[in-house]
């Protein structure tokens, strides 16, 4: 015979169904839009877990967690490539993205698989910062005018990766002043 337990809600068995896998399991397929009648059926949900952690000599490692949730307006796929970026300013390729919920860039130098690196190649590679720069949206943009006015807003060192949201999705330019770096691009939609 199964033991009961009281809770606010009524009484429970200690043997109870096992968890889904997810939240998501429990979900409804379509949900109610508040005041009204109608159902709006759910979307993708965007997820981001990030750690980061600090270690000073002789001492405990400080740690930050951010998680967060959302869902998202479409169920339409991220774009996703590998791309290169040179040292000109470019604008960043979207594909047929317009608006995006995040932006993530994944510098891919300094990883070397096939061999062991000398420390002039190790040294180019760690080189090959990615730049990012919002700049306001225009045909024609010359690089040194690029340079003057706005400059890099985000770095991204060899072997590193950022996630930014920007305003304008096609106001984001890269590139990689110390020659190309193999990048990988995600773009998930709003």
């Amino acid at each position: 015979m199964d033991s009961m337990i009281e809770t606010e809600s009524g009484l429970l068995t200690e043997r109870s169904p096992p968890l889904p896998d997810s939240a998501i399991d429990e979900l409804p397929t379509e949900m109610p839009i508040e005041g009204q009648q109608r159902t709006h059926e759910l979307k993708a949900n965007l997820t981001v877990l990030s750690t980061t952690y600090y270690q000073p000599p002789n001492e405990q490692p400080i740690s930050d967690e951010r998680r967060y949730s959302k869902w998202l307006l479409t169920d339409e796929q991220p774009y996703q490539r590998k791309l290169k970026v040179g040292p000109k300013w470019t604008r960043l390729d979207t594909g047929w993205l317009t608006e995006c919920s995040l932006v993530s860039i994944t510098n891919l130098e300094g990883k070397f698989t096939q061999r062991i690196p000398t420390q002039e190649e190790r040294d180019a590679a760690s080189a090959r910062i990615v730049e990012i720069a919002f700049l306001p949206p225009s045909e024609y943009c010359p690089d040194k005018e690029l340079l003057i006015r706005h400059g890099p807003s985000i770095l991204i060192p060899s072997g590193e990766e950022r996630n930014f949201t920007p305003v304008r999705l096609t106001s984001v330019y890269v590139r990689c002043e110390a020659g190309e770096a193999k990048c990988s691009l995600i773009v998930y939609p709003k």
